[in-house]
């Protein structure tokens, strides 16, 4: 998942950007895709070749292809009262075209006084092949060429979804003479279902023209994949509620961070059920007729450990995702400085700090999992030794029983044995009983006593002090 705050186009671009890794041995591939981002801020051939494009586009408007976000905040014409007319959040699905992207052509101006706020969404086409979804792109190359110039993206969004790494970073940049942010939150592409969100923000500004100033409004775009239309439909309610929170960026990557913390902590109880019914079940005493057939469904080894590398990788997430937010934490004045004025909403550090917790306590929770999980393979080991000890026993005992027995039968058949007159007149079997019955009492009367010697000691001072 991830979120960019980008700006585009014939830009002096200067670079202040902040990259976390997840793990020491990605961080020269980190490195190397900011250095590319330092050379350019244009979509490259490569680029382009990232993504997956339809075969045959489409012409009719659907929720399936693309969903536009929209509100403007109007300046008030002279004499009104007030500063400012604010329409409603708007919610349709264009059939995005080069027709459509000029007729709305006041909505991608730079120079433009309104304020405005345009958030495409592309959804997710299915869960099969999680990894490379978001590659996707629901109509043409060229299009999409022309889409992306509009909304003024940065090629950022493709150096980070080819990285696949959680991550966040913030790239300051200058487009047709006005500066914007860039701020890129990025959740590791084996997370299942993950998105990624682009934003291009321009911050309120003045133009000087002549003897006059004339004042630009913010302006705001973005690019979201991956959502599907449940979350899509869910976020328009909670946007619409509140239009104007949506003119600061920052509104947006708190949608982007309550649905990624939502995924993850739906993850992490399923995966934690999961897990607590296998530990449960494991190493139980079968009672079915079949056996082997009760073992296979709640006794697998092989499933409790799948499902600990899965907790582990969870685990292993949760913490990368719990750094960025803390390297996050590092922006929260200019952060702030993006809320509207009188905002009821939280304050971005007081709301990164809840969520740092939030995390901490689903690291726990994993924690708790990994750890009863390897108590469930030590007790399971335990089980297996005693097993062995048992065994080992049983095998001990018969072995004194028919190790007597053995000897003295191998002895009966030597010729000394068979020359000894005395004993013919007795029959073999009878020698046999006489001899073996007699060494077997006696080595399993010694078993016995180093087997019960603390009760026999017990015994033998009881009845010295009687």
């Amino acid at each position: 998942m991830w979120i960019a705050l980008v700006g585009t186009h014939h830009s002096n671009l200067f670079l202040n950007s902040r990259l976390l890794s997840s793990s020491a041995s990605i961080g020269f591939t980190r490195i190397s895709a900011m250095d590319a981002l330092c050379r350019t801020d244009e979509f490259t051939n490569n680029d382009w070749g990232y993504f997956h494009y339809p075969r045959t586009p489409i012409t009719r408007p659907s929720d399936r292809c693309a969903t536009l976000f929209r509100a403007r905040s109007k300046e008030a014409d002279e004499g009104d009262e007030g500063d400012e007319r604010q329409d409603g959040l708007a919610r349709n699905t264009p059939t995005i075209s080069m027709d459509w992207l000029d007729e709305n052509a006041e909505w991608f101006d730079l120079e433009s006084p309104d304020k405005v706020v345009s958030i495409l969404w592309f959804p997710r086409d299915s869960r099969e092949l999680d990894a490379p979804s978001l590659r996707k792109i629901p109509i043409s190359k060229a299009l999409f060429q022309e889409t992306v110039r509009k909304f003024h993206f940065h090629r950022a969004l493709v150096e980070l979804l080819s990285n696949g790494f959680s991550a966040f970073s913030r790239i300051s940049c200058t487009i047709e003479d006005r500066p914007c942010n860039v701020y890129t939150l990025c959740v590791e592409r084996k997370s299942f279902e993950h998105t990624a969100l682009t934003i291009t923000y321009f911050p309120s500004t003045q133009k000087v023209l002549g003897n006059k100033t004339q004042k630009l409004g913010s302006k705001t775009y973005a690019l979201a994949l991956g959502f599907n239309g449940k979350e899509i439909g869910d976020i328009y309610q909670n946007m619409s509620a509140a239009p104007e929170l949506m003119f600061s960026p920052f509104t947006s990557m708190k949608i982007f961070l309550e649905n990624e913390k939502k995924k993850r902590v739906v993850g992490s109880g399923h995966n934690k059920d999961k897990t607590e019914n296998l530990i449960e079940g494991h190493g139980e005493v079968q009672t079915e007729t079949n056996p082997r057939e009760a073992a296979k469904d709640t006794d697998d080894p092989h499933e409790l450990l799948q499902s600990y590398l899965e907790e582990q990788h969870l685990k292993s997430g949760l913490m990368a995702w719990k750094a960025e937010l803390l390297e996050m934490k590092k922006f929260t004045a200019e952060l702030e400085a993006m809320r509207p004025p009188q905002s009821q909403e939280a304050h971005p550090s007081d709301y990164l700090d809840r969520l740092v917790r939030e995390y901490d306590v689903l690291i726990q929770n994993c924690e708790l999992v990994l750890q009863t999980t390897s108590l469930a393979f030590q007790k399971d080991t335990a089980h297996l030794a005693r097993e062995d000890a048992r065994q080992m026993k049983t095998i001990a005992i018969l072995t004194m029983i028919f190790l007597p027995g053995t000897f003295i039968a191998i002895l009966m058949t030597i010729p000394e044995f068979d020359s000894m007159g005395d004993i013919k007149a007795v029959p073999r079997w009878s020698w046999y009983l006489i001899l073996s019955l007699p060494l077997t009492a006696i080595t399993l009367g010694i078993y016995a006593i180093y087997i019960y010697a603390d009760q026999i000691k017990e015994v033998y001072r009881k009845i010295i002090k009687v």
